[in-house]
C-alpha cells in the first residue's frame, strides 16, 4: 500500500493487489455531521453530482459509459463523508478515473434536475418515517444525540430540504469538493494509478479549512414513540469510542460476541432458547468523531420488558465472558474481514475510511489489534461505556 499527498493537497492511497477488477473511490470529507441550518444538503448534492457534467450531460450518459463495460458506479452519504465509487475490469481503469474525476470537478447542478431529485428524496423521507424498520434508527440517533447534528437524519427534514436552493448547492459544492478535502482510494492490479490520477485530479486547491467538530454530547433516556406497526421495535445503545481510540477494537469484539449472526449470545438467548423475537442483533460503529454501540430487536409488544431484562443481564455477564466466546468472536472478525476484502469495492471503501480517520495502513493492522483483545479489556470497556443506556421503543 502506498500513500501520497498530491501537490494540490489531495490524498491518494493505492492498494495494489492481484484481482481481475479494480475499484476507485473519491471520499469527500463532508456529511450530515457538519451541516448547520442546511440539513440534508450533503445527501442532496450526492444525488446531483451524478446527474450530469459539462462533458456528460445526463445521469444516463454517466451510467451508460460504465455499464456498457459491465461496471458499477454508485455513491452514498454518511455522517462524516460523501463517497463516490466505480468498479470495473482492470483494463477499464482509465475510463473509471476519467468519469470519477469528471463528476467530482464538473457537476452541472441543473435547476430542473434539482427539483426532480428533491422530489425523490422527499418521497424517501416520507417512506422512511412510515417504515418502522428504518424509523427506529432515525429516532434512536435523535434520542442519543438530542442537541447535536450527530442526531440528525442524513437526508435532512422535509422543511430543510425544501429550503435548499440551487445557489446553496453550488456554493456548498465549490467550498467542500476541493482537493485537500478529498481522499481517493484505488484497489486492484494497477501500476500507473498515481500518474493517471495526478493528471485527472489536478484541479486547484481551495485553501480549505478541514471541518472540526466537538465530541457530540449524548443523553441517557427512554423514548417511546407510537407508530402504525404490528410489532414493537426496540433499540438500546450507548455513545462509545472513536475509531482512533484503542477501545474501539474491544467494542468490535464485544459486538461479535453478542451479535455474530446466529451463533452470537443474543440470538441464542433471546431467539433460540426463548423464541421472543423475530429479529435481534448488535451494531458497533466507531468513526472519526464519535462511536455508537447498540442492540436492536423486533418483537411483540408484550415481550419488550422481558427482552430488555435479558439484554441488560447479558451485558452485565460480559464481565465474566468465557475465553472460548472471545476466541470465537476474534475468529469471526478475522474470517469475515478477509472475505470482505476479497471484493475490491468493499476494500476500497475501508481504505478510504482508514485514511480519513488517520492512516489507511490501519486496514492491515486491524486484525492483529483485534487478536490482542483480552477479557480484562472487555471488563474495562463494559464498565466504562455500558452504564446508562439510551432506549428507543416504537410501538402501536
Amino acid at each position: 500500500m502506498k500513500r501520497y499527498t498530491l501537490s494540490n493537497g489531495l490524498k491518494l492511497v493505492v492498494d495494489e493487489r492481484k484481482a481481475d477488477t479494480v475499484s476507485i473511490m473519491a471520499s469527500v470529507q463532508i456529511g450530515s455531521l457538519y451541516e448547520r441550518g442546511n440539513e440534508g444538503i450533503s445527501h442532496l448534492l450526492e444525488h446531483m453530482v451524478l446527474e450530469g457534467t459539462k462533458k456528460r450531460k445526463t445521469a444516463k450518459e454517466i451510467a451508460s459509459e460504465i455499464e456498457k463495460v459491465g461496471g458499477i458506479i454508485n455513491a452514498y452519504t454518511h455522517q462524516e463523508r460523501t463517497c463516490y465509487y466505480i468498479k470495473v475490469q482492470k483494463k477499464y481503469f482509465s475510463l473509471a478515473v476519467d468519469i470519477l474525476s469528471d463528476v467530482i470537478q464538473n457537476a452541472i447542478i441543473d435547476e430542473k434536475t434539482l427539483e426532480k431529485e428533491r422530489g425523490v428524496i422527499l418521497k424517501e423521507i416520507n417512506m422512511s418515517l412510515d417504515e418502522p424498520r428504518i424509523k427506529q434508527w432515525i429516532s434512536f440517533y435523535g434520542a442519543l444525540f438530542p442537541n447535536s447534528s450527530a442526531g440528525n437524519p442524513i437526508f435532512g427534514s422535509v422543511k430543510s430540504l425544501k429550503s435548499i436552493t440551487r445557489k446553496d448547492l453550488w456554493d456548498f459544492y465549490k467550498k467542500h469538493y476541493v482537493p485537500e478535502n478529498i481522499v481517493v482510494g484505488v484497489v486492484g492490479d494497477i501500476k500507473n494509478a498515481k500518474s493517471l490520477i495526478s493528471r485527472k485530479f489536478s484541479f486547484p486547491s481551495g485553501k480549505y479549512k478541514i471541518n472540526k467538530i466537538t465530541d457530540p454530547n449524548s443523553k441517557s433516556i427512554t423514548k417511546i414513540e407510537k407508530v402504525k406497526t404490528l410489532n414493537s421495535y426496540f433499540v438500546l445503545g450507548f455513545k462509545t469510542a472513536r475509531r482512533n481510540h484503542p477501545d474501539s477494537y474491544v467494542l468490535d469484539v464485544i459486538k461479535a460476541i453478542l451479535g455474530r449472526g446466529q451463533s452470537g449470545i443474543l440470538f441464542n438467548e433471546v431467539r433460540n432458547k426463548r423464541g421472543l423475537v423475530y429479529e435481534i442483533g448488535a451494531y458497533q460503529e466507531s468513526d472519526k468523531s464519535f462511536g455508537v454501540f447498540l442492540i436492536y430487536l423486533n418483537t411483540e409488544k408484550k415481550n419488550v420488558d422481558l427482552c430488555k431484562k435479558i439484554i441488560l443481564k447479558e451485558l452485565a455477564l460480559l464481565k465474566k465472558v468465557p475465553k472460548k466466546e472471545i476466541d470465537e468472536a476474534i475468529g469471526y472478525i478475522e474470517g469475515s474481514t478477509i472475505l470482505l476484502h476479497e471484493n475490491t469495492e468493499k476494500r476500497v471503501d475501508d481504505v478510504c475510511f482508514w485514511e480519513t480517520v488517520g492512516d489507511a495502513r490501519g486496514i492491515n493492522s486491524y486484525v492483529n489489534k483485534i487478536k490482542r483483545v483480552t477479557r480484562a479489556d472487555i471488563l474495562r470497556v463494559v464498565k466504562k461505556y455500558f452504564t446508562k443506556p439510551t432506549i428507543l421503543i416504537l410501538e402501536r
